[in-house]
């Protein structure tokens, strides 16, 4: 130290008597468990929960946020039923055939998978003469898929034609025989309504219960609805002929109002096959793509469990999402509430996606599947029973029991 402030006298250095003496503030240390008076602020880190701290709304924002997402489900509900009309309704046709088969007590022989050679000649005759109902058999459009595939049976009245396939004229020939064998179905997006896919060339292919069929397109024409003649024992132009008809334009639902034309597809048998030698190459089983192994596998699982399609879908989608979810909430369980705590929302799309957990990725993988689940559910419950008991949305699909 300078020998200045070695000599120096401390009272110098003290205020004067006069001047205002300003107090020190202490901050205590913290002990033990007690918290610091002014604890070190630090970067918040990824993981840490959101601060509870309540975004404030009045009630009318809560009910304008529950009509907009309540409008803008009952758009994506009308968007699910169109999509039960073109597409989900024939994933449940396999069931309906079963239904059919049990009760006209019929079952009809397995074929062999592997594709066998077409016979020309030695057609065999069936005089058979079903009763008013019964399934007859199968039809098979391979151009609208290798899994198109669609009863046939007898008759030709709505409670026929409802049942997700074709009603065979009893007044015209049966399959393979001399005539015109001639089929009726509905014309929406599950049954007959793109039988303007069958240009000339186009494979038909009909399974009864011993043998294949398999005719080709030849020529097609729209026609007035009183125009019966289209199904007269000649009117396919060949001895062994085949007519598909169906109401002109294709209808969405039965409540459009009545179709006044018919669209007519004429064709002409090729041959035929014995089933204990196998089945056409169009529908033999020798492809081993994804598509096709998934379907064969659903609908297996679908006979097993004797439940359409669409209701087995939803039961694993649903299934999927639970175990999935239940351990997306067990790891960021801390931060979802948060979120919810903070922000609460009474709009049906916000609850619907806050209802599975993690990161946003992982919440929109798991929304798709609660969406999937939730859509086939509709598919296979709910549509079906608007479609039978809602007059505007009048469909010719019936229910599954």
């Amino acid at each position: 130290m300078s020998a200045s402030y070695a000599d120096a006298d401390w009272e110098d250095f003290m205020p004067a008597a006069s001047e205002p003496v300003t107090p020190v503030r202490r901050v205590p240390r913290s002990s033990g468990n007690t918290p610091p008076a002014y604890p070190p602020r630090r970067k918040p880190k990824h993981g840490d929960s959101l601060k509870p701290e309540r975004i404030r709304r009045a009630w009318w924002d809560y009910l304008l946020q529950f009509i907009g997402g309540t409008c803008i489900l009952l758009v994506l509900f009308f968007a699910i039923y169109i999509g039960w009309q073109y597409v989900g309704s024939g994933m449940d046709t396999d069931s309906v055939s079963r239904e059919l088969v049990t009760a006209s007590k019929k079952e009809f022989k397995t074929s062999k998978s592997n594709a066998a050679k077409l016979h020309t000649d030695d057609i065999p005759v069936d005089n058979s003469k079903p009763k008013y109902g019964e399934i007859m058999g199968y039809v098979y459009m391979p151009v609208l898929g290798k899994d198109w595939k669609r009863p046939i049976q007898q008759g030709t009245g709505l409670d026929v034609l409802n049942n997700m396939g074709a009603g065979h004229y009893e007044s015209t020939a049966n399959a393979g025989q001399i005539g015109n064998y001639s089929l009726a179905g509905h014309a929406t997006a599950t049954d007959f309504g793109y039988l303007d896919k069958l240009t000339p060339g186009q494979e038909i292919i009909i399974e009864t219960n011993d043998y294949w069929f398999v005719y080709k397109a030849v020529s097609h024409q729209i026609v007035d609805m009183h125009q019966t003649d289209v199904i007269a024992p000649y009117a396919a132009g060949v001895e062994r002929g085949i007519t598909l008809t169906t109401c002109y334009p294709m209808i969405f639902w039965a409540g459009t109002g009545e179709q006044t034309q018919r669209f007519i597809v004429h064709g002409q048998l090729e041959g035929w096959i014995d089933k204990t030698e196998g089945m056409p190459e169009a529908l033999s089983t020798t492809t081993t793509d994804v598509r096709t192994q998934i379907t064969k596998h659903v609908t297996t699982l679908s006979r097993t469990v004797n439940l359409p399609v669409t209701g087995v879908l939803a039961l694993c989608t649903l299934i999927s999402w639970l175990v999935l979810n239940t351990f997306a909430w067990i790891i960021s369980h801390k931060r979802m509430m948060g979120i919810i705590q903070r922000d609460p929302s009474a709009n049906p799309l916000v609850i619907i996606f806050r209802l599975s957990a993690g990161n946003v990725v992982v919440r929109l993988v798991l929304t798709a599947l609660l969406t999937a689940a939730i859509v086939f559910a509709c598919w296979r419950w709910a549509c079906p029973w608007m479609a039978e008991n809602i007059p505007i949305l009048e469909s010719p699909h019936p229910s599954i029991t």
